[in-house]
């Protein structure tokens, strides 16, 4: 699943968002005030434009999520 951060009134977001919508493309959205700075400050290091993109891997167990590392 691809977790978006945004913010209001961005292009760039709105254009990410129509898009996986029109591939069917699983999503969570999350405004950028409701995530707290020392997250936002992490990621404006490595990227310097809306949104923040993340994939998210989930695992059904502990055990599973070690074999992944």
């Amino acid at each position: 699943m691809l977790l978006l951060i945004g913010k209001d009134d961005c292009n760039y977001c709105n254009e990410i968002k129509a898009i996986l919508n029109t591939k069917n493309v699983e999503y969570k959205y999350a405004d950028q005030r409701n995530i707290k700075s020392e997250m936002l400050n992490f990621f404006k290091t490595k990227q310097t434009f809306y949104p923040y993109m993340i994939d998210i891997k989930e695992f059904k167990t502990f055990e599973d999520m070690k074999k992944h590392i």
